[in-house]
């Protein structure tokens, strides 16, 4: 793996972890608390992060909206056993593409389907920043909770 790339996986491998280490305290009845309302509930904030890292991946390779939704409406981890589950599946299979990436390969543009454009390297940055942003809500929404996680968010 590109040395570049793989900085990035160190740091999304510590945030996986914390995430996962935020979770410890929960019990199923969590995920349905909701701070703001009209906003994605516990629940709906770890789904997303549990799948952010496959999404984003499928919007780099140009994805559809429709594909899209259909990505989501297909995969919708509700316990904290499926969302653990597809965290560490969806950083797997990010992780297994980027392994697989050549110099060259990381300089292609691709295009979102609302047409943002990055090279594959520019949309690794995105993912890594995108679900420290994702991680950030998580720590804020268990402090609302009430359960502080006692997790250092940076190395």
């Amino acid at each position: 793996m590109d040395e570049k790339c793989a900085q990035i996986f160190r740091q999304l491998d510590f945030m996986q972890g914390t995430v996962s280490g935020m979770m410890d305290g929960l019990a199923e009845q969590d995920l349905v608390f909701r701070p703001y309302p009209g906003k994605r509930s516990l629940g709906e904030l770890l789904g997303h992060l549990a799948l952010l890292c496959e999404a984003d991946l499928l919007i780099s390779d140009e994805a559809s909206e429709e594909k899209m939704a259909a990505f989501y409406t297909a995969n919708r981890p509700d316990s904290l056993e499926e969302i653990r589950s597809a965290l560490t599946r969806s950083a797997d299979n990010l992780r297994s593409r980027y392994d697989l990436y050549t110099a060259a390969s990381l300089e292609e543009k691709t295009t979102s389907w609302w047409g943002v454009t990055c090279t594959r390297y520019g949309w690794l940055v995105q993912i890594a920043v995108h679900f420290s942003h994702h991680r950030g809500q998580l720590h804020g929404m268990l402090l609302a909770l009430g359960k502080d996680p006692k997790v250092s968010l940076f190395e």
